[in-house]
């Protein structure tokens, strides 16, 4: 390959890669933290609606109320 096509390979890899960290932190922020619940067994943080922790897949249980 010559030098201009290593130096726009090399140009179109970090766009990408900066387009793509920037879209993770914008999808980041989009999340909802309110409703959340905490896994009693490990502590990861999971949705409210979750039956089952997302890391560690201990079984959340309902409480009467």
């Amino acid at each position: 390959m010559s030098k201009i096509g290593d130096a726009l390979l090399t140009a179109g890899v970090i766009m990408g890669v900066t387009s793509l960290a920037k879209s993770i932190k914008k999808s980041e922020n989009e999340q909802p933290t309110t409703d959340v619940k905490y896994c009693s067994n490990c502590g990861t943080k999971n949705e409210v609606t979750a039956n089952f922790c997302a890391q560690c897949g201990h079984k959340f249980v309902e409480l009467d109320k």
